[in-house]
């Protein structure tokens, strides 16, 4: 008997366990898979939240299932993550098959709030508007309401993630903004207000900025690093935003075409642009800086001020090497705090749900860096904040202060 029920089985004439696995049945061992991870790997899971509660907020998503959405659950999941408080642990939100959109308008946090900086056609006319309330629920609760869903070690990580969740219909309706996630959104502004659906075309329909020119913060954001020589001010001008190697130009022969650039035109002053720089490997900008080094002990570079640009979406290795940076005792960090925290866990491991099979990570490593006991952020030593005169006049604030100084 048990050789022809194996024989069935192979031919799949009996119906295996996992099949017969009810919907909530899948959700609950993946969401137990998840809280495994902390339980097993992650080496400060219970630094911020007792086990006793995230058991709790396990067991209470659990048996919710049934009634929870899938997008539901799965930013149930990223809430439990959120109970730990490590950026760098969580399941990730705008995957292909989490069924998450979004609104035809993008977000970007200025001085004094949210402003729309790109926008679709049904939308144009929010470009440079701030953004008072979303379906009549003023900003600053409905972001309240989104941050649970937010693995974030402070909160200036925690508003650079929320730009693309306060404008998903998803993630609004799991937080109880809007009535479902078909319902129009209603955004507020000074002076008028503005109801937005998904708009189908995708996002290859959004125009790239509203502005006529592109600062040069942001011409090449999608190049992990380059460099610029601004003449009229004698500033070589880095940005770094990837701690990552480019096979098309590995660090190493950047690094030699910088300092061969620098032996050969007057330097006073020397940029290190991090604000977009979300991590990677901290130890290649080494090979960027050692041949600049060099420059500097052969006299042939000896710029009068270096500074290094931050901002909330510096973090992790993009942190440490605005750390490196610093300890120098050459470089002023100049920009906002940072969304990295200089005493949080890293050294991520990916991991996929056994039966959704979303993608997530998991902290194998402590981390805590000297001369930061107790900070949650690395703080500039020069604070200054983009607000959306800076925006709309193509200016940057950072850029300017460093010419001005």
């Amino acid at each position: 008997m048990n050789y022809l029920r194996a024989c069935f089985l192979l031919l799949g004439l009996v119906a295996s366990p996992l099949a017969a696995q009810t919907r909530s049945e899948r959700w609950a061992q993946d969401i137990n898979f998840f809280a495994n991870q902390f339980r097993t790997v992650h080496p400060q899971a219970f630094a911020r939240v007792s086990p006793s509660d995230f058991d709790q907020a396990v067991t209470d998503l659990i048996s919710r299932t049934g009634e929870l959405t899938d997008y539901e659950i799965l930013l149930g999941i990223n809430r439990i993550a959120a109970l730990v408080g490590d950026a760098h642990s969580w399941i990730y939100t705008f995957q292909a098959n989490s069924g998450m959109r979004q609104l035809p308008i993008r977000l970007r946090y200025l001085k004094d709030g949210f402003y729309v900086v790109n926008a679709g056609p049904a939308a144009i006319p929010a470009l440079g508007r701030k953004v008072t309330a979303i379906n009549s629920i003023p900003v600053d609760e409905v972001l309240a309401r989104v941050r649970p869903f937010i693995p974030a070690e402070n909160d200036h990580w925690a508003t650079y993630q929320a730009l693309p969740m306060l404008v998903s219909p998803e993630v609004l309706h799991a937080a109880r903004i809007v009535p479902s996630n078909t319902a129009p959104v209603r955004f507020t502004f000074d002076d008028f207000s503005l109801e937005l659906t998904v708009d189908n075309s995708g996002l290859s329909a959004f125009p790239r900025k509203a502005r006529p020119q592109t600062p040069l913060h942001l011409r090449s954001q999608n190049l992990r690093y380059w460099f610029e020589y601004l003449p009229d001010s004698r500033t070589l001008y880095i940005q770094y935003n990837q701690c990552q190697q480019d096979p098309a130009m590995p660090m190493a022969e950047f690094g030699r075409q910088v300092a061969a650039f620098a032996a050969e035109n007057p330097v006073e002053r020397t940029v290190f642009d991090l604000r977009y720089n979300t991590g990677g490997d901290s130890s290649i900008i080494a090979q960027l800086l050692l041949p600049l080094q060099e420059l500097v002990v052969a006299g042939k570079l000896a710029p009068r001020k270096n500074v290094a640009f931050i901002g909330r979406q510096t973090f992790s290795s993009g942190m440490n090497n605005a750390i490196d940076l610093k300890s120098t005792g050459q470089v002023t960090l100049v920009g906002e705090p940072t969304g990295g925290s200089p005493n949080g866990p890293g050294e991520v491991r990916g991991f996929l749900l056994p039966n959704s099979r979303f993608q997530g990570q998991i902290s194998t490593k402590p981390f805590a860096l000297p001369g930061y006991a107790g900070k949650d952020t690395v703080a500039p030593d020069v604070l200054i904040e983009m607000t959306i005169d800076d925006w709309a006049n193509e200016r940057d604030p950072l850029l300017q202060w460093l010419i001005a100084n």
